[in-house]
């Protein structure tokens, strides 16, 4: 399994990913554009040809989205002028903008697909944990470990990763991660990481847990009524590896077909239909196939969702999912089960556009947030310090032109979603 871009900073840093190119969608009534694919609020402006990225209450601006970033002297008059919604709350509180003297702006750490940032709070100060070969840095908020003579190991969506050096490339180390692992104290400060250590009681609770359904009971005539699915244009399918199947790629929904019918998996509920653009009725026999797409594949989450029982004379169907819909796995190491946070896969957003606007429609993702397991909760958090205020691109942002609608939400994840 190949890790994803890591970056290291050992002074004050955040981490900009843009997916692919800048996707930049029009703001009602505004000279500005913003940029839809990414973790920060990042505005531009076109006349002045200029990026201008909101961090904090600090704006920075650039020519180039990758960089140099520097801190702004000033902003667009423009900015006063953005909608009184939501959506713009944050970056209308940061104003009127004026730089105030000596003020320092972080490193910007650029990537155009999920990364991760360990940052240091000046060089790396290692803590010895007793009874083992260990130690932990304790000057970051990342989990990062040094074996006596050994590797560095960095621990991010329950994935385990090691290097010689700090700086140096990257493996994945999930299954040959040293025993002493298991000796870490489970009271200690990093007691949290046993969760995704292989062979530990702690990382037993979790699969458990993560593997226990939720069932609910649906009113079908409720369910069919809300069902619906918005494309970007015409229906478009791609295949799904492995398989005869297809999905559809220019719609947010979970859309598959397969032999001749198209399923959708909305809100871990079932529907069927005999055309891509419905009437959707509640499927009761969900095809075996689609329990064999592959995790390679963006819609793999809708393995994890079962029709249980179905009671015509109530008019009421019984659904159930596991962890795995809302992104939490349970992945087979050679030392044991671990739960961990996404597929491991990378899967690129469609982009698509509705006449001069942008259709953006990302998928989950397993790395650029700072996904951490916490025991108390039972299941995944995200960060969302040096990650952006929407903690990740990927699941905190989309932008529909057929309705106008455009979103951000930072969020927690539970076994079953936040």
């Amino acid at each position: 399994m190949d890790p994803p871009p890591i970056f290291i900073s050992t002074e004050p840093a955040m981490l900009l990913m843009v997916e692919g190119k800048p996707v930049l969608a029009p703001i009602d009534k505004s000279s500005l554009k913003f940029v839809v694919n990414t973790n920060w609020d990042i505005l531009f402006d076109e006349a002045a040809g200029s990026y201008y990225l909101l961090s904090g209450d600090v704006w920075m601006t650039a020519k180039d989205i990758a960089g140099p970033w520097e801190l702004a002297t000033s902003v667009p008059a423009a900015l006063e002028q953005l909608p009184d919604d939501d959506t713009w709350q944050h970056v209308k509180q940061a104003l009127p903008w004026a730089p105030r003297k000596g003020m320092v702006i972080p490193k910007v750490k650029y990537s155009d697909k999920p990364a991760e940032l360990i940052t240091f709070k000046g060089e790396p100060v290692w803590e010895k944990i007793e009874g083992t070969r260990l130690s932990w840095a304790n000057n970051t908020e990342s989990d990062v470990f040094q074996e006596e003579g050994g590797d560095v190991y960095f621990l991010v969506s329950g994935r385990w990763f090691k290097t010689p050096k700090l700086g140096e490339a990257w493996t994945y180390a999930g299954n040959d991660l040293p025993e002493d692992f298991k000796q870490i104290p489970e009271d200690g400060p990093e007691g949290d990481v046993l969760a995704s250590v292989p062979g530990t009681d702690e990382a037993e609770d979790a699969v458990i847990l993560a593997s226990v359904p939720t069932e609910a009971v649906v009113n079908i005539k409720q369910a069919e009524a809300k069902a619906a699915v918005a494309y970007n244009g015409d229906p478009s399918f791609k295949p799904i590896e492995g398989t005869q199947m297809t999905y559809a790629s220019n719609t947010a929904s979970d859309v598959i077909q397969n032999g001749g019918k198209y399923y959708l998996c909305q809100d871990a509920v079932w529907f069927v239909s005999d055309t891509a653009n419905g009437p959707w009725k509640v499927c009761k026999d969900v095809p075996e196939a689609i329990y064999s797409i592959p995790p390679s594949s963006p819609v793999y989450r809708v393995t994890y969702v079962n029709v249980e029982d179905e009671d015509d004379d109530d008019g009421e169907v019984t659904c159930s999912y596991t962890a795995g819909y809302f992104g939490a796995f349970v992945a087979g190491l050679a030392l044991g089960d671990c739960l961990v946070w996404g597929t491991g896969y990378y899967y690129p957003p469609y982009v698509g556009w509705w006449g001069h606007y942008p259709a953006y429609y990302p998928y989950h993702y397993s790395y650029g947030c700072a996904a951490t397991y916490n025991r108390w909760t039972g299941g995944y958090a995200v960060g969302e310090r040096v990650y952006g205020p929407y903690a990740s691109a990927g699941r905190a942002a989309w932008y529909n032109p057929e309705t106008g609608r455009y979103g951000r939400a930072a969020h927690v994840e539970g076994p079953y979603g936040g």
